[in-house]
């Protein structure tokens, strides 16, 4: 008996070996961010040749399809091969699941990954006996745990390019940041002794930007003339479609382009990364309001 035993753990080991998400469950739950992982397609493969199912929720199908727009060839290549697999060549090991009328597990998860991540935990949570959830997003993953959903978090790949920092020892320091896109600076102009934002929202260059005043007023939309005190809000997507997030507070008028204080910045990888912000909700719902008009954006441009 113990030979048996021994022989059936040697077998999972290998088999675990030669594809990392196999494990005793027969279903497994994917979300968009595995998107980024570099053997996702391989192993989702080998999971439907062994006779295991992938369950795809509607949004996730609507993510990826987004995705396939990505500006990073990578993420591109892997959201449409997934998509591949689902419709062509594992038609019958892929299965849709409708999360439309999902509520989410909790109103704190739902305002905490958004609406559309609260209903594939919901979908997991409820089903969390037969399923375990894939899934490339650390904040969802650690959901997941605390709601005793049996998950696997996936590494994503390594998209950063490290560039050589180049020293001007006779140029001022700030020099680098005020030709930085994701300084107030690079998009005022003085116009009759003031300091005017034309264009604030970007999307061709994936760069939106929103103005709240002293007293509160969210301005989204150009001219918008600054004063001192004024908070300005930067958001913008690069290549890999990661999302840098900058808030700075108008400083002083002086100068061609006035001058600014650097109060909140935040590095958030991939496109569809949790917006932790802190006791800020007017900077959580620039950024959600930011995502979805550059995704609108995207869908006009497929």
């Amino acid at each position: 008996m113990e030979d048996i035993y021994n022989q059936t753990t040697a077998n999972n080991n290998i088999a675990e070996y030669r594809n990392p998400l196999n494990s005793r469950f027969n279903k497994y739950v994917i979300d968009t961010s595995v998107a980024g992982n570099n053997d996702i397609i391989a192993n989702l493969s080998n999971l439907c040749e062994i006779g295991k199912k992938i369950l795809v929720t509607t949004t996730t199908v609507d993510e990826l399809t987004k995705l396939v727009n990505n500006r990073d060839p990578a993420t591109s290549c892997s959201a449409r091969k997934i998509l591949k697999l689902s419709t062509l060549d594992y038609p019958s090991s892929f299965e849709i699941i409708d999360t439309s009328e999902y509520s989410g597990v909790s109103p704190h998860i739902t305002q905490a990954l958004g609406i559309c991540d609260s209903r594939i935990l919901q979908f997991c949570y409820e089903n969390r006996d037969e399923i375990m959830l894939l899934t490339a997003d650390r904040a969802m993953s650690l959901y997941a745990r605390s709601l005793q959903i049996s998950v696997k978090c996936l590494e994503t790949r390594l998209t950063f390019i490290k560039s050589k920092a180049v020293y001007l020892p006779n140029r001022p320091r700030n020099l680098q940041l005020e030709t930085n896109p994701d300084y107030p600076a690079m998009h005022v102009l003085k116009q009759d002794g003031t300091l005017v934002i034309h264009n604030p929202q970007n999307l061709g260059a994936g760069i939106g930007i929103r103005v709240i005043s002293t007293n509160g007023q969210e301005l989204n939309y150009g001219p918008i003339f600054l004063y001192v005190g004024y908070t300005i809000m930067i958001a913008r997507i690069d290549q890999r479609n990661d999302i840098r997030f900058s808030v700075y507070r108008v400083s002083s008028l002086e100068g061609p382009r006035g001058k600014y204080e650097l109060v909140f910045s935040k590095f958030y990888k991939s496109y569809f990364s949790y917006f932790n912000v802190g006791d800020h909700p007017e900077y959580e719902r620039f950024l959600r309001e930011f995502k979805e008009l550059y995704s609108n954006r995207l869908n006009i441009r497929r």
